[in-house]
């Protein structure tokens, strides 16, 4: 702070007011304050350097915001006594760079390539469900089949042993009637 006044100043207090957002889009608003003690005089002509120590929370989005500096002084009076003075202020444009923005922007990547997963896991189990009841069906048919094939192959052995039988007792009945017939020619 630099003294350009006729006669010694004294600084009170200082504060710096800084408007920011979060990451989330709320914006806040905070003043940090210094009060030196004792209270810094500082001559005419000269100027003497303040600190104002501040932090920021970590998931301040990143960007341009202004920083209100403002300090409180008193002037020396030719009555020898401390009077009220103006109160200057300074706005430098300052840009925040925060070290959330690259946490918030790898996060939200691997959010979108979960969702990318998932949304093709969805579409893979809709095709599973779809060919799973495919061959269901197709499981089912065949049993159907595999049933109708068995009942063909029990008939048609019922079939050859009745036909087995009739031609065993054909054949039985055919001999006795040659062997009939041969003693008939005999005698």
């Amino acid at each position: 702070m630099y003294n350009d006044k006729e006669s010694a100043i004294r600084v009170n207090k200082l504060s710096a007011t800084i408007d920011y957002y979060y990451t989330d889009d709320s914006a806040y608003l905070q003043t940090f304050v210094n009060y030196p003690d004792p209270p810094k005089e500082i001559l005419q002509g000269e100027s003497y350097t303040f600190n104002i120590d501040f932090s920021l929370p970590t998931n301040v989005a990143s960007g341009y915001t202004t920083l209100y500096v403002k300090a409180e002084t008193e002037i020396w009076s030719l009555g020898s006594e401390w009077r009220e003075s103006d109160h200057p202020t300074y706005s430098p444009l300052v840009y925040i760079e925060s070290p959330y923005k690259d946490q918030l922007e790898t996060q939200e990547a691997a959010n979108e390539e979960l969702e990318t997963t998932n949304e093709e896991l969805e579409t893979t189990n809709e095709e599973l469900e779809t060919t799973n009841q495919q061959v269901t069906k197709q499981l089912h048919e065949q049993q159907i089949l595999n049933q109708q094939t068995t009942n063909m192959m029990y008939i048609l052995g019922a079939v050859t042993v009745v036909l087995t039988v009739v031609v065993v007792v054909l054949l039985v009945i055919l001999r006795k009637a040659r062997s009939y017939a041969l003693s008939l020619s005999a005698a």
